[in-house]
């Protein structure tokens, strides 16, 4: 029966305990990543924002047209309206108002104007 029992296991005793811990927790890096929280700042297309709202213009698209009608980042209009889904927008800017189609509407980029609550 009791045959070289307690011998066998006695050189398993070379595993490396305690060593290949300190790396397996490599979480630490995640979560700076890049959150872009306050979605209050995020800008909507001129076509999809709600109508009758004052917004201040944060990116137009390179058409010459728009620059000649005035429109510029910073510049705040007025959205009175949209014409059903697909159809123009209705704009005014300044003294005048202005129909724009629905790809140049959607390129243009504008915030909710806040500084015109505060006054």
């Amino acid at each position: 029966m009791g045959h070289e029992h307690g011998m066998q296991h006695s050189h398993s005793h070379s595993h490396s305990h305690g060593h290949g811990h300190g790396h397996g927790h490599g979480h630490g890096h995640r979560h700076g990543y890049r959150m872009r929280h306050g979605h209050r700042m995020v800008e909507n297309s001129l076509y999809t924002v709600p109508e009758n709202r004052c917004y201040t213009v944060a990116h137009v698209p390179d058409v010459k047209i728009l620059s000649s009608l005035g429109f510029y980042p910073g510049t705040v209009v007025h959205k009175k309206k949209r014409y059903g889904w697909g159809g123009p927008v209705l704009v005014n800017l300044a003294t005048r108002e202005i129909a724009l189609g629905k790809d140049i509407a959607s390129a243009i980029l504008v915030k909710e104007a806040k500084e015109q609550e505060a006054k």
